[in-house]
């Protein structure tokens, strides 16, 4: 089976680097364009990804996109540039741009009590929760625990029940207890990402996926960033695939499992094109799509508020993860992982460099940090 599914996708692969009609690559990049290929060539091999997709901006010009093998095993339908993966996690970024720009113009307090926007989350005994904790994981909600995917549960397994609004979203953790006091401890939480949902919808009045529109897809053009929504037809979606572990120990590539983001849509529900996930990336480099203030207001690490850490800055803003980039300034970035995806989107503005990756396969590559950092090697040489 792995043998036969690597010819294939290495076919495919092998079109791929005779550089497909829809492919960008800038010439004075060739030599990096190239490592990256065979990168990722070998790491589809290695871990029988079906379809990966790569995005690459470089002082807001795209120097190299391109997918690679396949949206679609059963139909063998090849990945292109307009094919839509999930964002996962990198979701999380959206909600945290989105949050800053409504709370520069006053339509949202982070510091907040949630409870004055959503009252249908209880007090809790730990202390009062805000919006700027959930952005951070110091709100102390929990992630996810084994009853979440437990069938017996009431509702079942919460991947593949309805959620007609965030309220029956809420449902699933709004009464269980904070794992800290908030603002004391970091501890990531998607279920907050939730709450943070309900509280900007009823801050505004108006629905998740109307605001990523209005606030972020339309003014920067994002035209395929929009909600994952399983009960409807997405134009060029991929399908989703998993690794399952047969009788024999070895791995063999399925169709993964239902996923209904509804719970998830401000954590990790949004859908779309490297290209798109660049062009917003792009969008944060420096001030200009942000005013100033709000640039600032989103990319200020997070400082501790309470407990022993209170006081303790730690490497988060509104969202967005951030390390040294080696260049003497910082990396801001996030990942995402969940069925039928992996991605990463990094953002340099040292080297004025935005970059996504993702595929259509569960939790793979799993090394797509190290993946990335080699692509991003040939390319800051």
């Amino acid at each position: 089976m792995h043998r036969i599914f690597a010819v294939v996708v290495l076919s495919i692969i092998t079109s791929s680097l005779r550089a497909q009609p829809d492919t960008i690559a800038v010439p004075v990049f060739t030599d990096a364009i190239q490592a990256g290929r065979s990168t990722i060539a070998q790491t589809m091999d290695d871990r029988q990804i079906p379809g990966m997709s790569v995005s690459m901006r470089i002082g807001g010009n795209l120097v190299w996109s391109e997918a690679f093998g396949l949206a679609s095993v059963e139909h063998q339908v090849p990945a292109t540039r307009d094919t839509r993966f999930r964002l996962a996690s990198i979701s999380k970024v959206f909600t945290g741009t989105l949050a800053g720009r409504l709370a520069a113009r006053g339509v949202l307090d982070l510091d907040a009590d949630v409870r004055e926007y959503e009252p249908r989350f209880p007090e809790k005994d730990e202390g009062v929760v805000t919006t700027r904790q959930i952005l951070a994981h110091t709100s102390g909600i929990r992630h996810y625990i084994p009853r979440d995917r437990t069938q017996a549960v009431p509702g079942g397994v919460i991947d593949v029940r309805r959620y007609p609004t965030v309220g029956g979203a809420l449902m699933i953790f709004r009464e269980d207890p904070l794992l800290f006091e908030p603002g004391s401890d970091r501890s990531y939480s998607t279920f907050a990402f939730t709450l943070a949902q309900a509280v900007i919808e009823k801050a505004t009045g108006e629905t998740f996926g109307d605001l990523i529109e209005r606030e972020i897809s339309g003014p920067l053009g994002l035209e395929s960033i929009v909600l994952d929504k399983w009960d409807e037809f997405v134009p060029n979606r991929t399908d989703f695939f998993t690794l399952v572990e047969s009788a024999d120990g070895t791995e063999r590539l399925t169709p993964a499992l239902p996923l209904n983001n509804a719970y998830k849509f401000a954590g990790g529900g949004l859908i779309g094109t490297p290209d798109d996930l660049t062009a917003f990336g792009a969008a944060h480099l420096q001030p200009g799509y942000l005013d100033a203030q709000t640039h600032e207001l989103v990319f200020t690490p997070y400082t501790m508020t309470a407990g022993e850490n209170a006081g303790k800055e730690i490497n988060i803003g509104l969202a967005w993860q951030m390390r040294p980039d080696g260049l003497g300034g910082t990396m801001y970035y996030h990942g995402g992982s969940q069925t039928g995806t992996r991605c990463l989107l990094v953002i340099i503005p040292q080297a004025q460099l935005s970059f996504a990756i993702m595929s259509n396969t569960t939790d793979e590559p799993g090394g797509i940090e190290a993946v990335t950092q080699r692509i991003l090697g040939g390319f800051l040489r």
